[in-house]
């Protein structure tokens, strides 16, 4: 768990890919999929396409979703890449549908003479990702650590890793989300000019326990959990008794918190010693 008061940071990956495995053809205005020869014509011969014509309607539009707007593959693409997505979030205006700019991405990279194509991934599909995309060159993935029906963060991380052990490119590779992804990086750049000095990283509850209280005796803190986004698991606390402010002994844990959560805006009041509690909770978690 860690606690501070404001979060960025920016990444960027490059990475030379080989190889040309899959083609596909949907057309602009491609809406959905008529039947497997729509789905899968130019798949070239191999198990990526017996894999793409044995999947029923359902499960295309369950995989591809709506492809409009997408345009025409390379009749002899230079390589292959495919956009991993997730249906529901709040990064999306439309939440049973992709990105608003994952057609757009997919659309540069094919003009600049690649394959690519935006896959959801869902729990129920799982193996059939995998059998898809197991002969692409690399993968973007564009799933948030966040909560979605139908979908385990842990199984879509493995379907990640299975890939790159067959060695396909990783944009970026699941290790590297993990480290970045999570909120320890708020903590090991606090000393740098980007950071923020009062960032403190909670491993175990009696460093909880005796950080926070001395902590929030000096004003309103933010705690946020390892992992999450969009909000979740991050709370505002700020002492209801402001005379609290400044003691140089900590807060009692009887003393009262309004705590905020950034999710959903929603506010609770807690005594401290509860507030811990909830805490010691996150902690327990694996990655907490």
């Amino acid at each position: 768990m860690v606690m501070a008061s404001a979060y960025g940071y920016a990444t960027a990956l490059a990475l030379n890919l080989t190889a040309s495995v899959l083609s596909v053809y949907f057309g602009d205005a491609a809406e959905s999929f008529h039947g497997p020869a729509q789905a899968c014509t130019a798949i070239m011969p191999n198990s990526n396409s017996s894999v793409c014509h044995m999947l029923d309607d359902r499960k295309r539009k369950l995989i591809f979703g709506d492809l409009r707007g997408l345009q025409p593959q390379p009749e002899q693409p230079a390589g292959s890449i495919v956009i991993f997505g997730a249906r529901g979030g709040d990064d999306k205006s439309d939440s049973s549908e992709h990105r608003g700019d994952t057609i757009p991405m997919c659309n540069s990279i094919i003009e600049l003479g690649w394959s690519c194509l935006p896959l959801f991934y869902s729990d129920e599909v799982r193996q059939d990702l995998l059998q898809l995309a197991s002969g692409v060159d690399g993968y973007i993935s564009r799933v948030n650590p966040d909560v979605y029906e139908g979908i385990s963060i842990p199984n879509y991380e493995e379907l990640l890793e299975e890939l790159g052990s067959m060695g396909v490119a990783a944009m970026p590779h699941p290790r590297f989300m993990q480290l970045f992804g999570s909120k320890e990086a708020l903590a090991r750049i606090s000393n740098l000019r980007t950071g923020l000095a009062d960032t403190v990283m909670y491993l175990d509850p009696e460093s909880f326990r005796e950080g926070f209280t001395a902590n929030l005796a000096q004003g309103p803190r933010v705690l946020k959990q390892n992992r999450g986004s969009q909000g979740e698991g991050i709370w505002v606390c700020k002492l209801v008794d402001e005379s609290l402010y400044g003691g140089a002994e900590g807060v009692p844990l009887s003393a009262m918190v309004q705590v905020t959560e950034a999710l959903d805006n929603s506010v609770e009041h807690k005594t401290v010693g509860e507030l811990l509690e909830t805490g010691y909770e996150y902690l327990r978690r694996e990655g907490g």
